[in-house]
């Protein structure tokens, strides 16, 4: 029982620390460069890219939302020994994550 809740609280933060990292993006580089690429590639006009955004923002809202309910949730179910092992292990996640992210940025300006 012990392994299934601490494999399922696992994919759990390793999901949801995916959508933190991804909204966590300095100055909305990310979104901004998205943007043009999709912008390039269906050759939207200015009213479809604002829309575009919008839509984005809104679904990223909502992420976060989806984000803060599960943790409450999982809050209640975890008690104070297992909820800071979770804080640990999502803590570690979010750091691996971060290096994976920072090392794709190393490698796309060496190339450049």
């Amino acid at each position: 029982m012990k392994n299934l809740l601490l494999a399922s609280v696992t994919a759990i933060t390793i999901g949801l620390s995916g959508s933190v990292f991804a909204g966590s993006d300095k100055n909305g580089e990310h979104q901004d460069r998205y943007m043009e690429r999709l912008s390039e590639k269906l050759e939207l006009t200015p009213e479809q890219q604002e829309q575009f955004r919008e839509i984005k923002k809104e679904q990223m809202e909502k992420h976060r939302e989806i984000h803060e309910e599960s943790k409450e949730r999982m809050d209640e179910v975890l008690n104070d020994e297992q909820r800071q092992r979770f804080e640990e292990i999502h803590k570690e996640n979010r750091d691996k994550m971060k290096k994976m992210h920072g090392d794709k940025k190393s490698k796309e300006s060496e190339n450049n």
